[in-house]
């Protein structure tokens, strides 16, 4: 069989050898790192699960010096391919919202689907009536939180006469809330 082979072979030229040889080289080393990359995708929301484009979608490889940034479309949808497979981080950025963080192993060249939903921010409104201060109402103190309330000038001439800490005490007791 070797025979048949070497007299087939002795007619073609090393330089087509050569050039195939080198396909077949490229060819496997190629399908070896195809092998051992992935994609991964999804889509970006908003609280009310409209499509957010534009946001910022950074991929970086844990214990891999890899990183990939890409941005969504203007459908919401984003892919990163070629990346590695094995535990990755993503972290995606949308101007007004608070940036998300999350955790996946992408395990083979199968995409991996990652669809990210941001949450609301800040804080819930809060209803405020703003109405006249009669004369026999506390004020408003704006300068602290403190709750301030007026004394009667009755009560004290009801107290019984006592040493001086004693009727400080008297008044800061007769006062509801708490100190």
């Amino acid at each position: 069989m070797f025979a048949r082979l070497r007299s087939f072979a002795s007619g073609i030229p090393w330089e087509f050898w050569s050039a195939a040889l080198a396909i077949l080289f490229f060819i496997a080393l190629t399908s070896a790192k195809a092998a051992g990359t992935g994609t991964v995708a999804g889509a970006v929301t908003d609280p009310t699960g409209a499509m957010i484009p534009g946001a910022l979608i950074s991929f970086e490889s844990v214990g891999l010096d890899f990183k990939a940034t890409t941005t969504s479309d203007a459908n919401g949808q984003y892919t990163l391919q070629n990346v590695p497979l094995g535990p990755f981080a993503l972290t995606v950025e949308v101007r007004g919202f608070t940036a998300l963080k999350y955790a996946g192993e992408l395990k083979s060249p199968v995409p991996f689907v990652q669809d990210i939903h941001f949450q609301a921010v800040g804080r819930k409104l809060q209803r405020v009536t703003v109405r006249e201060v009669t004369s026999d109402e506390a004020a408003l103190e704006t300068r602290s939180s403190m709750t301030l309330q007026s004394l009667d000038p009755e009560r004290f001439e009801k107290w019984p006469s006592a040493p001086q800490n004693q009727v400080m005490s008297a008044v800061v007791e007769s006062v509801p809330g708490e100190l």
